[in-house]
Order: C-alpha cells, then sequence, then structure tokens
C-alpha cells in the first residue's frame, strides 16, 4: 500500500466515548482525522512525487 494512512469516517472525529472505542479497536490514533477524498488523493500524490515516482 503506497499510502498507509488510515481514512477514519468522520463520523468517527468526535470526542464522544464511542469515537474513541472505535478508534482504539481500529488503531487510528487520536492526531489522524478526517480529510475528504479530494485530499487524501492529493495526499497520495505528493507521496508519490516525493519518492520520485509520477502517477501512471
Amino acid at each position: 500500500m503506497l499510502h498507509g494512512s488510515p481514512f477514519p469516517p468522520v463520523t468517527w472525529t468526535g470526542r464522544k466515548a464511542e469515537d474513541r472505542r472505535r478508534r482504539c479497536r481500529c488503531r487510528i490514533p487520536e492526531e489522524e482525522h478526517h480529510r475528504p477524498g479530494w485530499q487524501f488523493a492529493l495526499d497520495m500524490l505528493d507521496e508519490l512525487a516525493g519518492i520520485g515516482r509520477p502517477p501512471s
């Protein structure tokens, strides 16, 4: 997998106890937050550029 960052749903970004339990079970760190799909895609393109591999 190129981009190893998790992609938590927007409903898991709250501070409620259930949100924290879900994140813990899935091993999603507190500092990781929901990003829109377009931002996730741009982050992956940046990662490709950083290792010198243009997208195909």
